[in-house]
């Protein structure tokens, strides 16, 4: 199972929101609703209002994080997420 994990960070005007390994991670933009997982093609998008969400540890735990705008990088399995600017 570790080896489906990837390493977000997200971060906000005030810091460092959260920074770890993950299995997936939801957000929303123009198009609709996302999902990345593991090996996902690198992209670059804005945010849409709504919320982040992803599971770490096991697929049972799930954090998120609402958002107003935003934008997310995912480039060679990681994810940098940047919100509320």
């Amino acid at each position: 199972m570790e080896d489906n994990l990837f390493y977000v960070k997200i971060l906000s005007l005030s810091g460092e929101i959260f920074s770890g390994e993950v299995y997936s991670l939801s957000a929303k933009n123009s198009m609709g609703n996302f999902d990345i997982l593991k090996y996902h093609t690198n992209f670059i998008t804005l945010l849409e209002p709504g919320q982040i969400k992803f599971r770490i540890k096991n697929f049972k735990t799930y954090s998120k994080e609402d958002i107003k705008n935003g934008f997310l990088i995912f480039e060679d399995n990681k994810a940098e997420v940047f919100i509320n600017f």
